[in-house]
């Protein structure tokens, strides 16, 4: 418990790479962290009962600059993530730590486009075993400038581990029409509404995607078995950047429609899914550049 209090306060977070190129050799740093409250199941049969998840970790990135037009990125996380329920009936061990290690880059030297890559690997932090704990993946996505106030998305991200592959697409657009407001569609990486209220401080409606996928120990009911947590919110975001964006910060509160606790076997067979009812949640997140 005081390993997952404090990873609280070190510092931030894979969750969303930069989609913005840089133009210096940078360093950061930064903190998360997201609490999900009571959700009441569904299931008949499953009375009186709730459950919580929550989140946080802490990662160090580096990007260096090749030249004018193309970065390299390194990335190093560690995630420490808590789902309670009282009378789980599938496993008993409810806190799961992760590293996360990502390299790659992004490149402006096509006319009107950004591109930008990495391959990354999560791997269970007591296990370290990449072929029956880890997830590992890649992730490409081209912007293209459609205008002065369009940006039009288009990419993959694609990972496979525990007995599961998944392939979504990332596409969408940003408009922003030179005023206060901005908007955000690109599935699944940043839909929001955003508002200004000057160079330092907005306000933002988001919309966030639960997807945490684990692996059980040999202790549990399905020996090794496999389970994601899943969900879909809509937020509201209070956020802060400094001048010269060292520091940017985040405090958010949304709620939840509903969602799932979706468990299977070993060998990624036999689902069992027992759904979740709304609930409301909060966190925060810091980082700093150097």
């Amino acid at each position: 418990m005081n390993k997952f209090w404090g990873l609280l306060f070190f510092v931030v977070c894979f969750i969303h790479l930069p989609l913005e190129a840089s133009i210096d050799n940078e360093y950061g740093i930064g903190g998360s962290g997201i609490f999900v409250g009571e959700a009441k199941f569904k299931n008949d049969g499953i009375t009186d009962q709730h459950l919580t998840f929550r989140q946080a970790g802490a990662l160090m990135y580096y990007i260096h600059d090749l030249d004018s037009n193309s970065s390299i990125t390194a990335n190093l996380g560690y995630y420490s993530s808590k789902i309670s329920w009282k009378q789980n009936p599938e496993f008993k061990k409810t806190t799961y730590d992760d590293i996360y290690i990502a390299i790659g880059g992004f490149s402006d030297k096509l006319d009107d486009w950004v591109w930008h890559g990495n391959v990354y690997t999560v791997v269970d932090a007591d296990e370290l075993s990449l072929s029956h704990y880890a997830v590992t993946g890649a992730l490409v996505w081209g912007e293209y400038s459609y205008s002065d106030t369009i940006d039009i998305y288009i990419g993959v991200d694609a990972n496979s581990g525990m007995k599961k592959e998944d392939v979504r697409p990332i596409i969408g657009f940003k408009y922003n029409p030179q005023n206060n407001w901005k908007l955000n569609l690109v599935y699944p990486k940043d839909i929001s509404a955003v508002y200004a209220f000057n160079d330092r401080w907005n306000l933002a409606l988001e919309g966030r995607f639960f997807k945490n996928r684990y692996r059980t120990n040999e202790k549990a009911a399905r020996s090794k078995g496999i389970f994601e947590y899943r969900a879909t919110g809509a937020e509201f975001s209070l956020n802060y950047s400094s001048t010269n964006s060292h520091v940017n910060a985040t405090l958010l509160a949304g709620t939840n429609f509903g969602g799932d606790l979706k468990v299977r076997d070993s060998a990624g067979k036999n689902p069992t899914f027992y759904r979740l009812k709304s609930a409301t949640y909060f966190g925060g997140e810091i980082k700093t550049t150097f």
